[in-house]
């Protein structure tokens, strides 16, 4: 496990030493039997948030059995979010519902979907951990977001441009290169 110190001088009093485990790129790996290698070394870390952030599969693949187990074994008491990768679903936004084996999987073990983001408070001063989720080209061109997604993205940005200077971290599997999307993936994104 890698760890990373950031500073920044507007990060809020309140947060100084906040701790997030990311957790990424799992690909099907399995670490021990029903991941109990990875499961207790996870178990050592301090944090105070995990996010998955993606990859939690081989291509085109069913198989959620090394993610289950981790999910399964992961200690009880954080909050848990996630998001998908380009493996998952093409890092798509509309499967975040009800019925999609991603979410019914992660909400079975208390794993909430990420996007479109949330507010962290932590003694009355907050951070925002928000999404930029890149969309899949099959998504552009065969399905929108369901409604309850759109309200969700609605009542978020409600909530975070009434907010001055909110301290924000994007969290995202694969940052959308605004150098060279095309126009219509730009658009896209600025939407949803």
């Amino acid at each position: 496990m890698d760890a990373v110190t950031l500073s920044h001088k507007e990060l809020p009093e309140s947060f100084d030493g906040y701790e997030i485990l990311q957790i990424s790129d799992l690909i099907e790996k399995t670490f021990g039997s029903e991941q109990n290698v990875l499961i207790n070394l996870i178990r050592k870390q301090e944090y105070d948030v995990v996010l998955f952030t993606g990859d939690y599969i081989e291509d085109d693949s069913d198989n959620l059995i090394p993610l289950e187990d981790l999910l399964k074994g992961m200690p009880k008491g954080k909050e848990m979010y996630y998001i998908l990768g380009d493996k998952d679903e093409n890092n798509s936004i509309t499967p975040l519902v009800s019925g999609n084996r991603f979410y019914d999987l992660c909400t079975l073990y208390g794993v909430k979907p990420l996007y479109p983001g949330q507010k962290i408070t932590k003694n009355g001063q907050s951070i925002w951990l928000k999404t930029n989720p890149y969309p899949g080209i099959t998504e552009i061109f065969d399905g929108n977001p369901s409604q309850e997604l759109i309200d969700a993205k609605k009542a978020f940005d409600e909530e975070y441009n009434t907010t001055s200077d909110p301290f924000t971290i994007e969290v995202s599997h694969w940052p959308t290169d605004i150098d060279v999307e095309e126009d219509f993936v730009h658009d896209y994104v600025r939407e949803f």
